[in-house]
């Protein structure tokens, strides 16, 4: 099972170079020439938010706390919107380790051992606390002996409806600092591991209130 890495960087120069590689990648794959109408609109709102990420960025040398704020949220709002067009790659590619490599984006590949049966991966425990800014969390687990890759979901809906679920991504770090959520709403994260024979059970849900 492959799957792409979606755990991408907080340096501002570094995402927009990553953001600009994916765009190009996914243009000259021949594997992404038709894409769907939600994906082609994805792919636009990232060209938009990669435009908004330089010039937020070029604002905020001035050291002004509002427009580093701002450059922030943009840069934030760049990392889900990567993660979103990620989703339709794996859709497009249906696990082809091949064709997912010519998207741009990092591939994780669960391989299949035959040297014997291995137990089943460990659940993570999940603990939620909130970040230092409205509108993030943090979510920690124990690690997990075993454990090459973390997924996170979350959903501020129905937990227990599998549709309601979003997918955050692949980390290779049981910690992940979450932005860009609703003050005052609740939200649900559960996380499960990827060992050497693919994916764990998922753990159960927990939820935190956003302040």
């Amino acid at each position: 099972m492959a799957r792409a890495i979606t755990n991408f960087p907080k340096n501002v120069l570094e995402l927009l170079t990553f953001a600009r590689g994916i765009k190009v990648s996914l243009s000259e794959s021949e594997y992404f020439q038709q894409k769907s109408a939600e994906f082609e609109a994805e792919m636009l709102k990232l060209s938009e938010l990669i435009d908004l990420l330089q010039v937020a960025d070029e604002a905020a040398f001035t050291k002004d706390r509002n427009k580093m704020a701002h450059r922030d949220k943009v840069r934030d709002e760049l990392i889900a919107q990567l993660q979103r067009v990620a989703k339709h790659v794996e859709l497009a590619v249906n696990s082809d380790v091949a064709k997912l490599k010519t998207s741009g984006f990092l591939v994780y590949e669960a391989k299949n051992h035959r040297t014997g049966k291995r137990p089943p991966i460990g659940i993570p425990v999940v603990e939620l606390s909130h970040g230092e800014l409205p509108g993030t969390m943090i979510v920690k687990a124990r690690s997990v002996p075993g454990t090459r890759i973390y997924e996170l979901q979350i959903t501020d809906r129905d937990p227990s409806v599998e549709a309601n679920y979003w997918v955050h991504g692949l980390h290779p770090s049981s910690r992940v600092d979450v932005a860009g959520l609703t003050s005052g709403n609740n939200y649900w994260a559960r996380m499960r591991c990827y060992g050497v024979n693919g994916a764990g059970a998922w753990s159960l849900p927990v939820v935190l209130r956003m302040l």
